[in-house]
C-alpha cells in the first residue's frame, strides 16, 4: 500500500482494488477510522473526502508518516496531522482538518453494535462499501454543502 503526494496530486496504490487520485486543490476533509473488521481487513484508515464529497480511503502503513508530512507543509496545518486511533478497538472516527471539524467525529455509525459485526463482515465481502452503515454527521454534511460544484446547467437549443 502506498500513499503519495506529487505535484500536488494525493494518491493511494492499494495491494488489490482500484487505486485513486485526488487534486489538493479538491480535498476538504482529512480524518481517521478505525472499525472492528480485522484482521483480515484493513482496521486503521485515512481518510480524504473532496469537495464534491467522494470519500478517499487509504490503509495506514509506516509508509505514510512522509506523505503525511507533506500534506502538512502543504496545507499549513497547525497542529500535526498526527492518527491518534491506532489503539483504538472499535468503530471510531476523527477529523484531523481544517480547524473547524478538528476532533469531531467523521461519521455516525448506524449499526455499530459488535454482535453484528458476522453480518457486516459478510456485507463487506459481498462488496457493500461501508457494512457497518457509517454516514457523514450533519457538522461534516454542512461544512461540504456550499463546497460542492454546482450541476451543469443543460439547455435545450
Amino acid at each position: 500500500m502506498a500513499l503519495a503526494l506529487t505535484d500536488d496530486i494525493l494518491s493511494f496504490t492499494p495491494p488489490s482494488g482500484p487505486a485513486w487520485r485526488l487534486p489538493l486543490a479538491r480535498l476538504a476533509i482529512i480524518a481517521e477510522l478505525t472499525t472492528d473488521y480485522g484482521p483480515d481487513f484493513d482496521e486503521w484508515l485515512m481518510v480524504f473526502i473532496d469537495t464534491s464529497g467522494t470519500v478517499h480511503y487509504a490503509g495506514l502503513t509506516e509508509q505514510c508518516t512522509e506523505p503525511l508530512a507533506q500534506l502538512r507543509q502543504q496545507l499549513n496545518v497547525q497542529p500535526d496531522l498526527v492518527p491518534q486511533l491506532w489503539e483504538c478497538m472499535h468503530l471510531h472516527s476523527r477529523i484531523l482538518h481544517p480547524a473547524p471539524l478538528r476532533e469531531q467525529p467523521l461519521f455516525d455509525f448506524a449499526d455499530a453494535d459488535p454482535a453484528t459485526l458476522p453480518s457486516r463482515l459478510a456485507r463487506l465481502a459481498a462488496g457493500e462499501h461501508a457494512p457497518d452503515g457509517r454516514t457523514l454527521t450533519p457538522a461534516v454534511r454542512a461544512f461540504l454543502a456550499p463546497l460542492a460544484p454546482e450541476p451543469a446547467n443543460h439547455h435545450d437549443l
